[in-house]
C-alpha cells in the first residue's frame, strides 16, 4: 500500500491515479474487493452499501444489500438495490464504449429500451421478440398502422397471429 504526496492511496500500485486506486495483477484470475459488516450481525435493517454522492454530498448512486426487514427496499431475505438517490434522476445502462443509454429506468418506474424518455411502463424503440405465450389483457393500440402505406389493415389469422396488410380487392 502506498500513500502519495497528494494523499492518494494505492493498493497494488506505487502510482495511484485517484483518491483510491486498487490494482490487481492476477492475469486471467478474479480480483475481489469486499466491503463487509461484522460476521453474524446481519439482523433486520443491516445494510452494506457503496454510496457515490453527487455535488451536494447527498444522494448519489447507491449499491446496497440489506438483511431482511419490514421496510425499505427489500422484499426477500437478502435483497440488493441500485438507486440514483435523487428524486428527479433516472438510472441508465449502457454497453460498449459509446456510453449511449440502451436501457433507462425513470424515477417513476417507466422502463425504456433504446428510449431515454419512456412514457409507458415499458417503452421499446425498435423491434422486439416475445417467445412463448404473450397475453394482452387490454386493447392492442397501433396508431401508426396505415401511416405512409395505402389503406393498411390489421389481420388476425386463423392461428391467432396478428399482422398488417394493405387493403386490396380481397376486401
Amino acid at each position: 500500500m502506498r500513500i502519495d504526496n497528494a494523499g492518494n492511496v494505492g493498493i497494488g500500485t506505487d502510482a495511484p491515479g485517484g483518491i483510491l486506486d486498487v490494482f490487481g495483477s492476477d492475469a486471467g484470475g478474479t480480483i475481489t474487493t469486499y466491503i463487509r459488516n461484522q460476521p453474524n450481525v446481519n439482523t433486520a435493517d443491516t445494510q452494506v452499501a457503496i454510496q457515490l454522492p453527487v455535488y451536494n454530498g447527498a444522494g448519489g448512486l447507491k449499491i446496497a444489500q440489506m438483511a431482511s426487514s419490514t421496510g425499505g427496499f427489500n422484499l426477500g431475505a437478502f435483497d440488493a438495490m441500485i438507486s440514483t438517490g435523487q428524486d428527479a434522476s433516472h438510472l441508465h445502462f449502457a454497453a460498449g464504449s459509446s456510453r449511449t443509454a440502451q436501457v433507462t429506468i425513470e424515477n417513476g418506474g417507466n422502463v425504456g429500451i433504446n428510449d431515454v424518455t419512456p412514457t409507458y411502463q415499458l417503452d421499446v424503440n425498435g423491434t422486439f421478440r416475445a417467445v412463448g405465450i404473450t397475453t394482452l389483457d387490454s386493447t392492442l393500440f397501433a396508431p401508426n398502422i396505415g401511416t405512409g402505406v395505402d389503406n393498411s389493415v390489421v389481420i388476425l389469422d386463423s392461428d391467432g397471429g396478428i399482422k398488417t396488410d394493405e387493403i386490396d380487392s380481397r376486401v
